[in-house]
């Protein structure tokens, strides 16, 4: 038996351990926000008068994509985790040892979350080429894989 006290943990063991306390973390965010979800009578039947507004003008959507802000690389770090978790889930493990954290992130955002070029060049501060040739390298590894099996 290994005693994990004393000696190194392999890389394997240690992202087993990580899926674990995250695991184990959302399952606790999500029994505390269900906890705090109460209905309250005095304040939840109250009727507030709400107006409709209506935008019938064009807005620039070059102007959303700058508004939108970098992510941190704790973000960035939470959405490869996620992503790790979802393709283990699906029994891809060979897909996450061959994509980079940076290919994951593309992966994740464009394919998963639907968002255009220039809304992940934004995102991950890069420019709209450098997403474009991830895509590509994404692209082809896949295709590889696919050869593979």
């Amino acid at each position: 038996m290994k005693d994990y006290l004393k000696e190194k943990l392999t890389q394997e063991e240690r992202l087993t351990i990580l899926g674990i306390i995250w695991k184990v973390a959302r399952k606790y965010k999500r029994k505390y926000y269900n906890e705090q979800k109460r209905y309250c009578e005095i304040i939840d039947n109250i009727d507030l008068a709400i107006e409709d507004t209506y935008t019938f003008y064009k807005y620039n959507l070059q102007s959303e994509i700058l508004s939108l802000t970098p992510l941190t690389d704790e973000q960035k770090c939470d959405i490869v985790m996620e992503f790790d978790s979802l393709l283990r889930e699906s029994f891809l493990f060979e897909l996450i040892r061959t994509l980079t954290f940076n290919e994951k992130l593309v992966f994740f955002l464009f394919y998963l979350e639907d968002y255009k070029n220039m809304e992940v060049a934004a995102l991950l501060n890069n420019s709209e080429r450098t997403i474009l040739n991830r895509r590509k390298s994404i692209d082809n590894k896949i295709k590889k894989m696919k050869g593979e099996l």
